[in-house]
């Protein structure tokens, strides 16, 4: 990470090395999707995702994934993955990576696996088709050097699909968040969402296109919001049992009264095309 500053380093260091070490607290936050009736129906993004890829892959594709986490992506859709694809699956935490080759190993998906930071991918120029960045850009310290990284790894007529979410995703989460924890713990949405992707990739990319995929879940389960609470960063006690127990009661009052937990959704994929040459 030549060139990051010093104290970007250290946030992403602690990314790695305490929030994404190992898939626990993905778990915990996935169960909030996989538990919960949503509309519309099924996964949050996965179908979505391969109905994007489905409109640009071509014949035979070579396909990178940055920052895979525990390669959810392909699991969940192992049988739509292109006829002839040559899969890398990348990720700068070594134990995400371990889960992730034992995932697609698990499902028969063959694939290669590099640990990799996107702001230094060792490939060379012009050397995939199509890179997916699934929910992580708005972590990267240096956004602009991993989108040029990106963009010089695709071939001329490549795709870079970045899924991400709006400013509004899980907004009733953000409120509980502040009235029970007294603190924001959620990734900083503005280096990276949405409404604010296209201008940055268009540093790197000369054609941007937004698919955004609104929705809701209606949660039942109050023990799956705390959980969720309990899987991001947060300075240590902020979720004892005192404060976990308000939540619960409040969560459980809301249940009562209206059937669920309303939280909206707000996902989407931005697809950025023919990359600009680097300087």
């Amino acid at each position: 990470m030549a060139g990051t500053p010093k104290s970007d380093q250290t946030a992403s260091n602690s990314l790695r090395d305490d929030q994404y070490r190992d898939d626990r607290n993905l778990r915990l936050r996935s169960a909030l999707y996989e538990r919960s009736r949503a509309e519309p129906a099924g996964p949050v993004e996965f179908g979505s995702v391969f109905d994007d890829l489905e409109a640009v892959v071509p014949n035979n594709p070579v396909i990178l994934e940055v920052g895979a986490g525990t390669g959810s992506l392909w699991v969940h859709n192992a049988e739509r993955i292109p006829s002839g694809a040559s899969l890398c699956v990348t990720d700068f935490s070594p134990g995400m990576l371990d889960i992730a080759k034992r995932r697609l190993a698990e499902a028969g998906i063959p694939a290669r696996f590099e640990l990799v930071d996107v702001q230094d991918l060792p490939f060379p120029a012009a050397s995939f088709d199509v890179v997916f960045a699934d929910h992580m850009l708005y972590h990267v310290p240096d956004l602009s050097l991993a989108l040029a990284n990106i963009a010089r790894v695709l071939r001329p007529a490549g795709t870079l699909i970045a899924v991400t979410n709006g400013q509004g995703h899980l907004d009733a989460l953000k409120k509980v968040t502040r009235r029970f924890l007294g603190e924001d713990c959620w990734p900083p949405l503005e280096s990276f969402n949405l409404d604010t992707g296209s201008d940055l990739l268009l540093e790197a990319f000369t054609d941007v296109e937004v698919h955004r995929r609104p929705g809701r879940i209606f949660v039942t389960e109050p023990e799956l919001v705390v959980d969720y609470m309990r899987s991001m960063p947060q300075r240590e006690g902020a979720l004892d049992g005192e404060s976990a127990g308000s939540l619960r009661a409040h969560l459980a009052a809301q249940i009562e009264a209206h059937g669920a937990f309303v939280v909206e959704i707000d996902v989407g994929s931005l697809l950025a095309r023919q990359p600009r040459a680097s300087t």
